[in-house]
């Protein structure tokens, strides 16, 4: 007993001499960062292309200024800039201690020649945008100058964000991704990657630069690309975890949860040169009926005006009406049900087997004609000659009551044509008689059928063939039921409920998504559950984001309706990229949306200030535009969940708010401290506080 209470007694010191201690990170250790994402580009002109992508160029590189995720504003880094001055104008000097690794000042000249490369190569179309309608250039008295109209200011801070390069390495950048060669201005070095070809899991590993005041020692970036059990069986290795659809996450007791909120939906978009119009919108009805089946609190309400009409928010939507709505589009289209087509199938097979030849009736040969040969009937696309001999002893021939001008010996030629008025549209009956001293020697009949449709022509001249030549017939038309019954058999394997056009071809839909996407699943298997009762075939793909843009650039359109989201910038308006024409050729506009209307309304839209009674203007009408030809399905506001380890130390502010991107946890990784050290201040204790510290801790 007395062993315990002299246990007990040194813990409430311990605790007593603790308490109010100030907790501070050590430096040293490695901090692991884990993604079941595909490794990313990290190249400094691949910023803004991604979250990820802008992380590791924020620790790698300094920037004239640099985000501030905890007060949620911009602060100095390599630059000290001021904005306002004149109307449209950021100036920005040089700092005099800036340096890359090698020892090496930054100057203006990196400056400037850095945003020289971002204006030729940037691979984010919004910096492409923001640096086409901003010059920069060096002022009079050595400062970096950025001038654009006053209602693009906002524009410029997203400019002094990017990474400055030296002016020597920029052949070096060009060429590659990046190397140890190149010198960095940040916190961190890369010294290399790793990639398990087995697994398919990159690493990325970065050393603490020599003048940073990065608290951890090394940085590992660790990407799984879509491998989950590797992720999983290394996942209690991280500091940190970035966005996942792995839910084991959550049992996991060593991590916290971080919810991030961000400026992309989540929508649905239809291919505009697969799916016509009068499709679109039941397909519309169908999906917004989905939305209904999920749970409640799924699906955000708080959608940006851009894209959110209110024309559409009273629309009717019911299952029934949905499949009503498909169906009567499939039936204006010509398709049909399999079990109709099948009836149609099997009689055409019944009518080829007891048909003993073709149903035309026999003209027979002619014993006159000798030209085009010695048929007597005839098919002709335009003006048709026959020629023939005359029966011995004839003086005189007559076509039609008309007599030959031109008859000597026994040859005749006779040409029909339109323009003369011998030839007419339909069947054509020409009564050849031969004369002898006004008497009749014979007379024969032939008949020219005269078809303008080259298409129907040949199936005529097809029809007649075969009446000349029973054989061919006969083969023809065995085999004509051997491809019947094989395209029988096939259809017969299709569901009940399909639908078939002209060709015999299945109704199909193809919906696709980004392989990432954790809702497609969920999603499409809904779906597909209408479709299927509109007489749909659903086809699921899963296509990478090169993959998708590829086939947007190369006009592929290998999809009818695709599931992901769009990124809409910080004040939730950048739709351009993705709706004006331009963004076809980038890539971007993955639904090929091609309307002059749309494209003036952006691109204004683009230009001027997130406030104001024009701007509303301009959201309306493009949300009215966007419901009205059913351009885009918007489901959802996009939120992501982080998790970073409990024993983080330095972690505590990230609690109190909820960030709005990927790119402001990774701001916090200067920060992290994998170990903790406590500051004493024993001049606050003292025999009687601790008495007071007992008597609190049982009167509570």
């Amino acid at each position: 007993m007395g062993f315990f209470a002299l246990l007990g007694t040194g813990f409430l010191i311990f605790s007593y001499i603790y308490q109010g201690s100030v907790v501070t990170a050590e430096p040293g250790g490695q901090l692991i960062i884990a993604q079941l994402a595909p490794p990313p580009s990290l190249s400094p002109l691949a910023y803004g292309s991604d979250d990820r992508t802008n992380i590791i160029n924020h620790l790698m590189f300094r920037s004239l200024m640099k985000p501030d995720p905890k007060n949620q504003e911009l602060k100095q880094d390599l630059g000290s800039c001021e904005f306002g001055r004149v109307s449209g104008e950021v100036s920005c000097t040089i700092l005099p201690w800036s340096l890359f690794s090698d020892g090496s000042s930054i100057t203006r000249e990196d400056v400037i020649a850095s945003f020289v490369l971002y204006r030729e190569q940037a691979r984010s179309q919004d910096i492409l945008g923001i640096l086409s309608r901003t010059s920069v250039s060096e002022g009079p008295s050595g400062e970096i100058v950025f001038r654009t109209d006053s209602s693009r200011m906002k524009e410029i801070s997203e400019l002094l964000v990017l990474p400055i390069l030296p002016q020597s390495k920029l052949d070096l950048i060009k060429s590659a991704s990046i190397s140890e060669k190149v010198p960095v201005s940040g916190m961190l070095k890369y010294t290399g990657r790793e990639t398990n070809e087995t697994t398919g899991v990159t690493k990325y590993f970065f050393e603490k630069s020599a003048s940073s005041s990065f608290l951890a020692s090394k940085l590992v970036f660790a990407f799984y690309g879509d491998n989950t059990n590797a992720f999983q069986e290394s996942i209690g290795q991280a500091s940190y975890i970035l966005p996942s659809t792995w839910t084991g996450i959550n049992s996991m007791g060593e991590f916290q949860e971080i919810m991030l909120e961000i400026p992309e939906v989540l929508a649905v978009f239809p291919n505009i040169k697969t799916l016509p119009w009068a499709l679109r919108k039941p397909l519309w009805q169908s999906i917004m009926f989905l939305k209904k089946t999920f749970p409640e609190g799924t699906f955000s309400s708080n959608l940006p005006p851009v894209i959110t009409s209110t024309i559409l928010q009273d629309d009717p939507i019911s299952y029934s009406g949905v499949v009503a709505s498909i169906q009567e589009w499939l039936k204006a289209m010509k398709k049909y049900p399999k079990n109709d087509i099948l009836v149609t199938l099997e009689q055409n097979k019944s009518n080829l087997q007891t048909q003993s030849g073709t149903s035309l009736p026999d003209p027979g040969y002619s014993s006159i004609i000798t030209s085009p040969n010695s048929q007597k009937l005839f098919v002709a696309t335009g003006s048709f000659v026959f020629r023939g001999q005359a029966p011995t002893g004839s003086d005189s021939v007559t076509i039609n009551g008309f007599r030959l001008t031109e008859f000597h010996g026994r040859d005749f030629a006779y040409r029909a044509s339109k323009e003369i008025g011998t030839l007419k549209n339909g069947s054509n009956t020409y009564e050849i008689v031969f004369w002898k001293k006004n008497t009749i020697l014979s007379r024969e009949n032939i008949v020219v059928e005269l078809m303008t449709d080259p298409a129907k022509a040949q199936i005529r001249s097809n029809e007649v063939y075969e009446l000349y030549h029973p054989e061919i017939a006969l083969e023809r038309r065995t085999e004509a039921i051997k491809k019947m019954q094989i395209l029988i058999d096939t259809i017969k394997t299709y569901p009940d409920t399909a639908y078939l056009n002209e060709l015999w071809e299945k109704a199909t839909i193809t919906v696709a998504s980004l392989t990432q996407e954790p809702m497609s699943d969920m999603l499409w298997k809904k779906l597909e559950a209408i479709f299927v009762d509109s007489w749909f075939e659903v086809v699921q793909k899963k296509l990478s984001i090169d993959e998708l843009r590829d086939m947007v650039k190369n006009d592929k359109r290998s999809y009818d309706l695709l599931l992901t989201g769009i990124y809409l910038g910080k004040e939730g308006k950048d739709i351009f990229s993705f709706l004006h024409s331009h963004g076809i050729e980038s890539g971007y506009n993955f639904w090929w949306v091609s309307d002059i209307k749309l494209d003036a309304s952006l691109s204004e839209l683009r230009d001027i200030a997130s406030d104001g009674a024009r701007f509303h203007t301009l959201t309306n009408r493009i949300a009215d535009r966007i419901a009205n030809e059913w351009y885009l399905y918007p489901l959802d506001m996009r939120t992501q969940i982080a998790y970073v380890r409990k024993d983080i130390v330095n972690r505590s502010w990230i609690t109190l708010q909820r960030l709005s991107s990927l790119e402001d946890v990774g701001l916090l990784f200067p920060e992290s401290g994998l170990n903790a050290s406590y500051r004493l201040d024993m001049n606050t204790k003292s025999l009687k506080g601790y008495f007071q510290f007992i008597d609190t801790l049982f009167h509570k």
